[in-house]
């Protein structure tokens, strides 16, 4: 098998070695161990993402020199051409080498009528590929955008032409979003269940309004992130709160334009079968809005809250919940004038939220201030439960206000606590002295009153199941970091300040 075949030599390559003794090897072969041959040639592997089609591959263009063996490999013989065939049904392309346009392409023209997704993630020229779509559309279930600089023009042709197979569409930060693209959806995508819309100044409220009407009612799943259009208002909240009352998931990040009112008119009409909800650094709401949830959200299983302002000091980080790929904390500054009351965490409305909170699976509150009358109803509301914890740089988090928590976690898997100094070994040894011997991931970036202790003493006495520890930023020392991994082999150290990784 030749490793110089050229990608533009691809698209025309005839079955010239269908007669040589390796392709009449390979014909010998099951077609299942064939197509497993070609994925590890390709290092790529069945999505998991996608268990309805059991053959549904991501090949993932990081490593182009991969990529291109397994093309050559599709061109040994015909039943390997077919096979690549059958097998590619989507592709990832994230990083930025130079051969993505030529890769994509050849891809494209190979198996046009079998993708189904196709996530782009990169800044070199793709547009001849995506071109090549419109000559012969395929039914493409999730497209995805990223930072992909194409015109306004293709953008909107894709739409148009391939709209209407779409479930999933996601454009994020790409130039030539704005109202029209966003019209040009409520129009062409009627099929579409998950839609996010990220990184714009040029969509407008009409335009979303537009669509909520037209695809509100089969939408499971929306998220809109740093849209800053001067006509966005509380009344796009008002039209999703009307037409997209069956979504499970809905996250809003960064977002100058949602306040309370728009959130609780939302709760109220839409929250019925919401299980996941994420607010992030939207400055005009307060943690009263959550209230709203109290009596209209009964199914919801993940609920992360984070205020990131400069009244509290938070240093810049992206944490990542294990449940979700969210950012839990982000990081922008907002200068805006801030109420108190969005530094309040009311006591009886927030009780009354947390004791219906029986299904709670996530639950996050970043860079607010906690009591033990805060989070005492918590644990008790979804302790049997509760499996991930989120609790970053919250003002008023010690040991006792921490310890008064984990005495009713007994499902509790990961617990993320960085950015809260006031803690120390004592009390994290007796909070992981209360509770059950479950934890599997524990969080302590930038704790800065954690000690070597914690290390050499507390975490193999008492935590024994750990698999993760995220330590970035802390004082710990590398005699500290052998002794762990000595006591636990197969725990996992992730640190960004210490001089390696384990």
């Amino acid at each position: 098998m030749s490793r110089s075949l050229p990608f533009a030599s691809c698209v025309d390559a005839t079955d010239t070695k269908s007669n040589s003794a390796p392709a009449l090897t390979l014909l010998q072969l099951p077609p299942e161990l064939l197509r497993r041959i070609m994925l590890l040639t390709m290092n790529s592997h069945p999505s998991p993402t996608h268990h309805q089609h059991s053959h549904q591959t991501f090949i993932n263009a990081a490593n182009p020199r991969e990529l291109h063996n397994g093309i050559a490999l599709a061109f040994t013989c015909t039943t390997m051409l077919n096979i690549f065939r059958t097998s590619l049904t989507a592709v990832k392309l994230v990083s930025s080498w130079q051969n993505h346009q030529h890769t994509l392409l050849s891809i494209c023209k190979i198996a046009a009528t079998t993708l189904r997704a196709i996530h782009l993630e990169c800044s070199s020229p793709v547009s001849p590929a995506l071109k090549h779509l419109l000559s012969q559309p395929p039914p493409i279930r999730h497209f995805v955008l990223i930072g992909v600089n194409i015109s306004k023009r293709l953008l909107n042709d894709l739409l148009q032409t391939l709209g209407h197979t779409f479930h999933k569409l996601v454009i994020s930060a790409a130039p030539s979003l704005d109202h029209i693209t966003v019209q040009i959806i409520a129009r062409s995508c009627t099929a579409l269940r998950y839609l996010e819309l990220a990184g714009s100044r040029h969509v407008t409220a009409r335009s979303l309004i537009q669509v909520f009407e037209h695809l509100g009612p089969n939408l499971r799943g929306l998220e809109l992130n740093a849209l800053h259009h001067p006509s966005l208002d509380d009344q796009v909240l008002f039209a999703a709160a009307t037409h997209c009352n069956r979504l499970t998931y809905l996250c809003l990040l960064r977002l100058t334009w949602v306040a309370d009112l728009g959130l609780q008119t939302f709760f109220k009409q839409a929250a019925h079968h919401l299980t996941r909800f994420h607010l992030h650094s939207c400055v005009n709401t307060t943690v009263h809005a959550l209230c709203a949830l109290d009596h209209y959200a009964s199914a919801l299983e993940t609920l992360f809250f984070s205020l990131h302002t400069d009244r509290i000091n938070c240093p810049p980080r992206v944490l990542t919940s294990p449940s979700s790929r969210l950012d839990l904390s982000p990081t922008c500054t907002l200068t805006e004038s801030i109420q108190p009351s969005a530094f309040t965490l009311p006591e009886q409305p927030l009780l009354r939220n947390t004791k219906r909170s029986q299904n709670l699976r996530a639950f996050s509150l970043s860079q607010l201030p906690l009591s033990d009358h805060i989070l005492q109803p918590i644990s008790r509301a979804c302790g049997e439960t509760l499996r991930f914890l989120s609790l970053c740089n919250c003002p008023g988090l010690t040991d006792a206000t921490l310890l008064s928590l984990a005495k009713n976690l007994k499902s509790l898997t990961t617990l993320d606590i960085s950015y809260n100094s006031s803690l120390t070994d004592h009390g994290i040894s007796t909070v992981l002295a209360t509770m059950p011997n479950n934890l599997e991931q524990l969080h302590v970036i930038s704790c800065k009153g954690l000690t070597d202790t914690l290390l050499r003493t507390v975490i193999p006495n008492f935590a024994r199941r750990l698999r993760i520890i995220r330590l970035s930023y802390c004082d710990f020392s590398i005699p500290a970091i052998e002794a762990v991994k000595a006591s636990l082999p197969l725990l996992e150290l992730h640190g960004s300040s210490i001089a390696f990784f384990y």
